[in-house]
């Protein structure tokens, strides 16, 4: 009964964040440049992981677990950002280099990709 209140006042997802943070919209919310480059894997596609950008990564990751039955996504690495759009671009340029590419997913493993970026994504901090 309280949740459904308060999923009432705040809504859900970007938008319950954007209105806890004070933006009157979740359209106000994505203008915010900071946040966070993401690395997301599933079992699925075991060759694949996603290199993504958000607000905050677990509620991006809340979103994916809602399309899979089996909500087997997992949150492998996070990289605070002071811009989130530039540094995803950054890391998806350098990925892009040698490891094939479809949309924001890589054929790389996770480690891979984790340990090429650990570095590059220290300067977007």
């Amino acid at each position: 009964r309280i949740l459904n209140k308060f999923k009432q006042k705040y809504g859900t997802g970007n938008r319950m964040l954007a209105r806890l943070l004070g933006h009157k919209t979740a359209k106000t919310f994505e203008k915010i440049k900071e946040g966070q480059v993401y690395i997301l894997v599933n079992p699925a596609f075991p060759s694949w992981c996603k290199i993504g950008m958000a607000v905050d990564a677990e509620d991006r990751l809340k979103q994916f677990q809602t399309s899979s039955p089996y909500r087997d996504y997992k949150l492998v690495a996070t990289y605070d950002t002071s811009d989130r759009r530039k540094a995803e671009k950054f890391a998806h340029d350098l990925l892009e280099k040698r490891h094939e590419r479809r949309g924001e997913w890589f054929c790389i493993q996770h480690p891979v990709a984790a340990s090429i970026l650990e570095l590059p994504m220290r300067e977007f901090q």
